[in-house]
């Protein structure tokens, strides 16, 4: 123990301790419950989202600018108003005018007493003897600490403003479905405006919305309070918590053993990790993200100008007017994010991607090449039978192909239980089942994972189905079970990309020494010998 200990107190001022315009210099006041200016669709200038308070929507300013409410009234800090109501249930009681009762001086406290003998009662008449009560001691500690806090922060203890989180952090945004949807703590801000509009003073005429209005503010700091500290909360999301960027996690399965030959491009190497078409787009978006740029810039010049698509009755090219929404999905930072979300839902895959009925791109196929066309009249008429539209899925894969070399990292299942738990790997792209190996033209890269798609006509409109299923789960070879210790009990594998130049090529050729793939003993680190599912099978074979 320290010979001088600190006394901390169990209350926190952070967000509410202001009492004065001086506290809140540098912030605007929000006085309007209302959202939109009249029947706009703009944000009214003295409203939760106003543009002139927390800044335009977007910029730095609305996640930095903080706003605040006039009460018009002094109110108890919420934490101060909790502790209260923990130490005497009566204090809570005499606030909502449930109970009369009488100071006592002598024991700086209040008496319980009735109506008839004078007792008094409500928000107003509590306030007043604020400074002078001194709850009775009980022998808890909880209940000292709480004695010694009032009496240090006399004259301190209430607020008549509250803060306003900058917009940015609870702003309207559209969901999925088109629905207009904002943060909770909105609500709770206007349930803090209604009560506290009626009131002028501190008299006790505005008791009842006084009560009203403390209640709301507690319920404002309990959200914040949610947010910070809950289990899901900010501290533990933002900070206690330790992510890696664009890293992600999957459910471990086992790989396919339907092999031609040990030298086909679709056999795995030890150190290869499989990862479906989801895990790929966030583990690297920003690298296929700008390979989608390559492959559509003939067919989506840039911003503002006209597509050019193919007439799927024709194959005729035809200019199409830009569509800033198209665009914006396929070749945008954001749009990559909400592309990702899309092809979650499996069906969405197999989306032909046009405008106004016409393809943006088409695949030239044959049993061993596939190429992207942007203009139809480089094919002969012979050769138009093996046209067929683009697919989202096909796209993001054909993006993927172009830096399949260079896709390293790191994978880890927890817990790591010795060398090898944590290993480099090269991460395959492991689209669908069954699938195809082929070359993608004019570039003659290997696509080592083709997803199969066939095309057939419904109602005059072709569509584009897949052959099979996708595969979205994890898959390591056989040979690194034990020294993750894993099995295909529901096991989750972690990945994590390595994407410089610096950090590719020290991957790249590390896996290149012996000594990667060797213990402290000279040993294997990856080994079917000790495999206990390998070990297992061929006991039950030679038994």
């Amino acid at each position: 123990m320290p010979q001088n200990p600190v006394e901390l107190d169990p209350l926190s001022f952070e967000l509410f301790g202001i009492r004065t315009k001086t506290d809140i210099d540098g912030s605007r006041l929000v006085s309007v419950p209302d959202t939109y200016l009249g029947t706009s669709q703009s944000f009214h200038p003295e409203g939760l989202y106003s543009p002139s308070i927390f800044g335009q929507k977007g910029s730095k300013e609305r996640m930095t600018s903080f706003g605040y409410i006039d009460l018009h009234t002094d109110i108890l800090i919420p934490d101060v108003f909790i502790q209260l109501k923990k130490a005497r249930e009566l204090y809570a009681d005499i606030m909502q005018g449930a109970a009369y009762v009488k100071f006592d001086p002598k024991l700086k406290d209040f008496v319980e007493t009735s109506i008839e003998e004078g007792g008094l009662t409500g928000y107003s008449y509590f306030l007043i003897h604020l400074d002078q009560l001194e709850p009775q001691e009980s022998g808890s500690s909880s209940r000292s600490r709480l004695i010694n806090f009032l009496k240090r922060n006399r004259g301190k203890l209430t607020t008549r403003y509250l803060v306003v989180i900058p917009a940015g952090f609870r702003d309207i945004e559209e969901a999925e479905d088109g629905r207009m949807t904002s943060d909770d703590i909105n609500s709770l801000y206007l349930s803090v405006m209604r009560p506290s509009s009626f009131i002028q003073n501190n008299s006790s005429s505005f008791d009842s919305f006084r009560y009203q209005t403390q209640l709301a503010v507690n319920s404002v700091s309990e959200y914040i309070n949610a947010i910070l500290y809950g289990k899901n909360g900010m501290v533990n999301a933002k900070f206690a918590k330790r992510t890696v960027r664009q890293g992600t996690r999957n459910v471990l399965t086992s790989q396919s053993a339907e092999l031609k030959h040990i030298d086909d491009m679709d056999v795995l190497n030890p150190m290869d990790s499989t990862v479906g078409l989801i895990q790929l787009m966030s583990m690297f978006q920003d690298k296929i993200l700008y390979q989608i740029k390559q492959l559509l810039v003939e067919i989506m010049p840039g911003i503002g100008y006209d597509f050019i698509g193919i007439n799927p009755k024709t194959f005729e090219p035809i200019t199409l007017p830009f569509d800033n929404e198209l665009y914006s999905l396929l070749l945008t930072t954001k749009g990559m994010e909400k592309l990702s979300k899309l092809l979650k839902v499996k069906d969405n895959r197999s989306k032909i991607i046009e405008h106004k009925g016409m393809w943006l791109g088409g695949i030239y196929e044959t049993d061993s090449e596939i190429r992207l066309i942007s203009n139809p009249s480089e094919l002969s008429k012979e050769e138009l039978v093996n046209l067929h539209p683009l697919t989202l899925a096909q796209l993001v894969y054909f993006a993927i192909a172009f830096i399949e070399d260079d896709l390293y990292g790191v994978t880890t299942r927890a817990p790591v239980l010795g060398q090898g738990g944590t290993r480099q790997t090269k991460f395959v792209p492991y689209i669908s089942e069954p699938y195809q190996s082929k070359y993608l033209e004019p570039a003659h890269i290997p696509l080592r994972r083709c997803p199969i798609f066939e095309y057939v006509k419904e109602a005059g409109v072709i569509k584009a189905k897949l052959k099979g299923v996708w595969n979205d789960s994890y898959t390591v070879t056989a040979l690194s079970l034990a020294a993750h210790a894993a099995d295909f009990d529901g096991d989750m594998m972690a990945a994590h990309p390595v994407t410089t130049i610096e950090a590719v090529e020290e991957v790249r050729e590390s896996l290149q020494r012996t000594s990667t793939y060797l213990d402290a003993n000279g040993r294997l680190l990856y080994s079917l010998g000790t495999v206990d599912v390998a070990n297992n099978v061929l006991l039950t074979l030679t038994t």
